[in-house]
């Protein structure tokens, strides 16, 4: 399953649609200036337009080869109508409850929020921020029924994500990172893969296997992408993670060697995909 191609790591802006089933009112714009002060962030005065606001960040600067480069901005749009429904096919296969694609459809009326200006910025820092983004925008629009993340083509009920079970910078995993699994038709093979990483410059996860419990593995896909996310990407190709038992139990004297490798499925993204072993399904190459 080794195989030899260009890295597609990728930083991008991150964008989360809020959304409604109906349309409301913008709060006024010196509330997002007092939330974001509150949380210990700089703002400067930002460039707005009739669709769109923009709030910059000056601490948040990097250098762009001996010059500074535009500060982190957060962005946040007017009320829009949803024109088209949100998620694939394949993505809404993935929901995690059978009626969140009938509460997304219920939702007529969007607002966008994300950030801009901030790929070279650590994911951690990224995080940080865009949690804390995302918790002043649900303040603010008490009406937000739920939001669709982009990068991991994810809905959660707002609801939900008032109530993040992380903390710190891992707030940003409750919405923006999935764990995805898949049946391979016709076989007994199986995948599961995270999806959202990738917009943080961080592979995600993959496993290809059969003949263990896929619950097991999901867990086993959050941990390894949570410990890279954590640490800087620190597993290197050929090296190993704890690897599981029958029984789904960790095992340290079962070690399972990882490769960056293309992912399985879309969408095309560079992933840490580990060879689970005797379980291991698919061609690999020793």
């Amino acid at each position: 399953m080794k195989t030899t191609y260009e890295p597609l790591k990728r930083r991008m802006p991150y964008r989360m649609a809020l959304l409604f089933d109906r349309k409301g009112e913008l709060p006024n714009k010196e509330v997002f200036y007092e939330k974001l002060r509150a949380r210990g962030y700089e703002v400067e005065p930002d460039i707005a337009t009739a669709k769109m606001w923009s709030f910059y960040l000056p601490e948040y600067t990097v250098d762009c080869d001996g010059a500074k480069c535009e500060p982190y901005q957060l962005l946040l749009t007017d009320y829009t109508e949803v024109k088209k429904s949100y998620g694939d096919e394949l993505s809404r296969g993935q929901f995690k409850r059978p009626d969140d694609g009938e509460m997304l459809d219920s939702c007529k009326w969007q607002v966008f929020i994300g950030d801009f200006f901030s790929s070279a910025h650590p994911a951690n820092m990224r995080a940080q921020i865009l949690s804390d983004w995302l918790e002043i925008a649900l303040e603010l629009f008490p009406t937000c029924k739920c939001v669709w993340f982009e990068g991991s083509q994810n809905v959660m009920s707002a609801a939900d994500l008032r109530n993040n079970p992380y903390e710190g910078d891992l707030r940003i995993f409750h919405g923006a990172v999935k764990v995805r699994f898949f049946r391979i038709l016709d076989t007994e093979d199986m995948v599961v893969d995270t999806l959202g990483l990738y917009v943080f410059g961080i592979p995600d996860v993959q496993f290809h296997f059969r003949g263990l419990n896929p619950d097991h593995v999901v867990g086993l896909a959050a941990n390894v992408g949570i410990y890279q996310f954590c640490n800087n990407v620190p597993i290197e190709n050929d090296e190993t993670v704890d690897g599981l038992d029958a029984d789904g139990s960790y095992r340290q004297d079962i070690r399972w060697k990882c490769q960056y490798e293309v992912s399985l499925f879309a969408p095309q993204r560079e992933v840490l995909d580990v060879n689970t072993g005797k379980f291991a399904a698919g061609i690999r190459d020793e």
